[in-house]
């Protein structure tokens, strides 16, 4: 078969202001066509500036140093191109991008225009390398929203990119890759923030778009789980060099380097045993019991968190807000009722747009509901919390629940050391003297493991992992109770994410810390929590102790987000056939016991063991 790209002993160096940083070192490597390459590895590996480079888009301080990355285009009878020798800026290379190589990035809503429209940012390429009219160039636009599965692709082009899902804005990115039907696509972590069901119909759709159209695709992720499901070989990378090169099944089932072994490790697994633990490339020196004789461990059974009835509607206008027109309302929560027990780990997973983040911001106290009733029971008071008025109530509630944000590079000040960004919330609840404040972020550093010398810096210096770990900090500086986390792994790497994980499951055991912890990773959720809720279209679908969950789902839209989790094991493929591809979320579409229209209202049933599905039965 017949070699798409060739990349040849490839060396990458960056003039950073702290010296020369080599990058990628002597990176070696094929493509044929028709095939899939996926590249993994840790954050600064030298992944995506391999694909920087094929692409001719390196920042202005990296360059190619040594080696050769050559192109052989399918179209034009593999014609030889050797993309090393060319300038970034030539007429050969911007001919090259999008026609025979294309790229799709990260994320969506920072590679979309939000002042052009979908139609008019993916015309652009095909106007670009085509010489048509602006008609043409619509019906083409049109064509690739058919082919990528966009719902009334003709009136989709004149919306604009805030208008969409994230699923949708991951296939018109897909769109505008494919428009000029290259012969190799460079996949840049195309599915890291998507659900699970909207991830599954990406990966079948870049299956299908490969078949009909011939093209090699080099994947670059994280999630073993997407490799197993859609790679032919595998690289395996760390600091810049290639640790282990090979197939599909000898990469998962014949691993060699101590690396790859160890990534294996990392990865949450499906019936983990709950005394079982993920084993990280690097452990956190954690420090937990630092902090033991401030904290008194609760063992009690008392429900931390009740939450009843909730619901919130929004209000959309139909036209522009400086319009009279008439508007439209969205149901974003309905009736959902739940309790979150001391010491536990509650899990809550669904779809984006189900209404997960509207409830933590409910109980947070950034959104106010129509109608409900939010209960937290600390240790020495009961708050009624959409009742709170007072600032002494304010600060009590804030000072016993703590957000753990899911972006740890926008959620921490970077104007601000580490030691000011932990200490601020004892400044502003005036707990303990300044000497005593000291004390206790050296005691909370400790804890999440990180140095002593980290209180002086800022954010920025740190990777994704160790901001993470500083943002668990500062939510532990008031000493909570009961903690929300907002994805706070879906961005990290899997040795990373371990690392993660294994501290806020040891918190929960050491310091009897009660969580709410919001993901669409059914793998992390499983590792994590004790209780499962599932919620869809703004409802609470069914909710289960975790065995039960895994073992004995009831509801179909349980089901369908169970079926589409990529299992890390190429002998467990997902079954594209057999997902719902859109039909999952829709509660009009579901079996007539479970379906929500006009005729039918379901409620929900208790099937046995505090295991309850919203079902007409």
């Amino acid at each position: 078969m017949d070699n798409i790209l060739s990349v040849n002993n490839l060396h990458v160096e960056f003039n950073a202001p702290e010296g020369l940083i080599k990058a990628v070192k002597g990176v070696s490597f094929s493509i044929q066509m028709g095939k899939t390459v996926a590249i993994v590895g840790e954050s600064g590996s030298g992944k995506s500036v391999i694909s920087q480079s094929i692409m001719g888009i390196l920042p202005k301080t990296g360059t190619v140093s040594k080696g050769q990355i050559t192109f052989y285009d399918p179209k034009h009878s593999f014609k030889k191109t050797i993309i090393t020798s060319i300038k970034n800026n030539s007429l050969e290379m911007r001919k090259l991008r999008g026609s025979g190589i294309s790229i799709i990035f990260q994320e969506p809503m920072t590679s979309l225009s939000p002042l052009h429209t979908i139609g008019n940012q993916i015309a652009e390429g095909f106007l670009l390398h085509n010489k048509v009219g602006n008609n043409e160039a619509r019906e083409a636009t049109a064509e690739i929203l058919n082919l990528v599965g966009f719902p009334s692709p003709s009136k989709s082009i004149d919306i604009y990119p805030f208008e969409l899902s994230g699923g949708l804005r991951q296939r018109a990115m897909i769109a505008m890759a494919m428009i000029c039907r290259p012969a190799l696509l460079i996949a840049d972590e195309p599915t890291t923030a998507l659900d699970v069901t909207v991830q599954a119909q990406i990966l079948k759709l870049m299956k299908d778009l490969q078949s009909k159209m011939k093209m090699a695709i080099l994947m670059i992720t994280h999630d073993l789980g997407v490799v197993a499901n859609m790679a032919d070989e595998i690289i395996v990378m760390y600091h810049g060099e290639i640790m282990e090169y090979g197939s599909l099944k000898d990469i998962f089932h014949n691993a060699q380097h101590p690396y790859l072994k160890s990534l294996l490790k990392a990865v949450p697994r499906f019936g983990m045993s709950s005394n079982e633990r993920l084993i990280p490339i690097r452990e956190i020196n954690s420090k937990i019991s630092t902090l033991g004789s401030e904290i008194n461990i609760k063992t009690d059974n008392k429900v931390v968190l009740k939450v009843k009835n909730l619901s919130k509607t929004f209000i959309t206008r139909k036209k522009s807000f400086l319009s009279n027109s008439s508007h439209n309302t969205i149901k974003a929560i309905d009736n959902v009722s739940f309790d979150v027990p001391r010491g536990e780990c509650v899990g809550l997973v669904g779809e984006s747009g189900c209404g997960k983040t509207t409830t933590s911001k409910i109980i947070m106290g950034a959104l106010k509901p129509d109608k409900g009733q939010i209960i937290l029971n600390t240790s020495k008071n009961t708050i009624d919390v959409l009742s709170i008025k007072k600032r002494s109530e304010i600060l009590y509630f804030r000072k016993n629940s703590q957000y753990i944000f899911q972006d740890p590079f926008s959620s921490l000040n970077p104007r601000m050391t580490v030691f000011d960004i932990i200490n601020e919330p004892l400044i502003i609840h005036n707990l303990g003297s300044e000497e005593d404040r000291f004390n206790k972020v050296k005691s909370l550093i400790d804890i999440v493991g990180l140095p002593i010398t980290s209180l002086r810096r800022y954010p920025h210096s740190f990777s994704g992992g160790q901001r993470q770990r500083i943002g668990i900090a500062r939510a532990l500086a008031l000493e909570p109770e009961f903690l929300i986390c907002d994805e706070p792994v879906s961005a990290l790497d899997v040795s990373i994410q371990a690392q993660v994980l294994n501290l806020l499951k040891d918190l929960k055991k050491d310091l009897g810390l009660t969580y709410l912890f919001i993901s669409h990773n059914l793998a992390v959720i499983d590792y994590i929590s004790d209780y499962i809720i599932v919620m869809c279209a703004g409802k609470i679908v069914e909710k289960a102790p975790k065995y039960d969950f895994f073992n004995n789902a009831q509801h179909p839209y349980t089901k369908a987000l169970l079926a589409a989790v990529p299992d890390p094991n190429p002998n467990k493929k997902l079954n594209f056939q057999n997902l719902m591809d859109g039909k999952a979320s829709d509660p009009s579409k579901w079996p007539e016991k479970y379906i929500i229209n006009e005729k039918f209202s379901p409620k929900m049933n208790e099937i046995g063991n505090n295991h309850w599905v919203l079902s007409n039965v």
